[in-house]
């Protein structure tokens, strides 16, 4: 715990160091000085915007509001992400459109580091699973929408398994492994047998028998990821984390199916 302590307080004295602004601030700049000048009079704990982006989400309504008000004169979109992060969006759910009009202004690639916007609009939809999984149904968002797959698995599995037990015909294969993992029945823990031992024919007839395709970048990333030795090693990972012992899998018929 100590450790984590004093590295967060280096991580907190370096990002301080790094927020420098030019002598004649315009554009970001400026909006980030007058924002936090606004804020500082109502809790002068708050100096500077690495405040408000290590500390805890905004509780102060007043404050909340004022952040909101300067959202659209930001130019960064790691700063607009910042900033929809640290709003409760039960108390303004305005920000869940603002983060998916952000969130589909990026490239599938893009989107891939757009972690927080995925995790604001999961948690600011909570209710509409479908919507949600309209923002991975392409096989380029489902590789970029990490946070967003991880939500499905926890709020709506049987609508998100069919996805993946799609998208393991291909590339996005290794993707897919920790999913097999979380539904925990015994379809899933018999692909990840078949995984474990998967021979370099078996995989390549995957990959050109694949339904769908990726764009180029993705089709680099995971041509390199999807390997035999990679898919073996991740499969029997998960498969140590199962409890033999637990009812979800006792009784199952796990075996192998080629």
């Amino acid at each position: 715990m100590e450790i984590n302590k004093d590295a967060s307080e280096l991580l907190y004295i370096q990002k301080v160091k790094d927020e420098i602004y030019p002598v004649n601030p315009d554009g970001e700049s400026l909006a980030k000085l007058e924002m936090i000048a606004e804020i500082k009079s109502i809790d002068p704990s708050i100096t500077c915007f690495t405040d408000i982006e290590l500390g805890p989400k905004i509780k102060n309504d007043t404050i909340a509001n004022i952040v909101l008000r300067y959202y659209y004169r930001m130019e960064s979109c790691y700063t607009k992400e910042t900033i929809l992060r640290k709003i409760n969006a039960n108390k303004h759910p305005e920000i869940v459109e603002m983060a998916i009009e952000e969130y589909n202004s990026f490239s599938s690639f893009e989107k891939t580091y757009m972690t927080g916007l995925q995790e604001v609009i999961c948690n600011g939809i909570k209710s509409n699973a479908n919507y949600i999984l309209s923002l991975i149904n392409t096989p380029d968002d489902y590789a970029a929408g990490l946070i967003i797959r991880q939500k499905m698995i926890r709020m709506a599995p049987e609508i998100m398994k069919p996805l993946s037990f799609n998208y393991c015909r291909g590339l996005l294969l290794i993707e897919t492994i920790p999913e097999f993992y979380a539904y925990k029945d015994s379809v899933s823990i018999n692909k990840l047998l078949f995984l474990s031992t998967i021979s370099e024919n078996e995989l390549k007839e995957i990959i050109i028998n694949s339904p769908y395709k990726l764009c180029v970048t993705f089709m680099e990333k995971y041509s390199k990821q999807t390997t035999v030795s990679s898919i073996r090693s991740l499969s029997k990972t998960f498969l140590k984390k199962y409890n033999v012992s637990d009812p979800i899998l006792s009784g199952s018929n796990l075996r192998i199916q080629r």
